[in-house]
């Protein structure tokens, strides 16, 4: 859901082959999202273990940027997951 959110696309989005999301300023992610997020337990490790033991895979890109993709994440298809 929040990678869908296109008003948080300067902090994480989609990447253009829908198979993988970039959190594109961590800064604004750790504050903006994980912070006011149950979800996450409002902690920046949390979110990086639930993305572990759900299978999803770091993917290197620049640094100070995150990419993380999963063989079933899909955008448009979120039945596969």
């Amino acid at each position: 859901q929040i990678v869908d959110d296109s008003s948080l696309d300067p902090i994480i989005s989609w990447r253009k082959s829908n198979y993988s999301f970039i959190i594109w300023n961590l800064r604004e992610f750790r504050k903006e999202i994980v912070k006011k997020s149950a979800e996450f337990g409002r902690c920046f490790s949390r979110f990086f273990y639930d993305l572990h033991h759900h299978g999803f895979k770091r993917i290197k890109v620049r640094p100070g940027k995150l990419e993380f993709g999963h063989e079933d994440f899909v955008r448009g298809q979120p039945q596969l997951l």
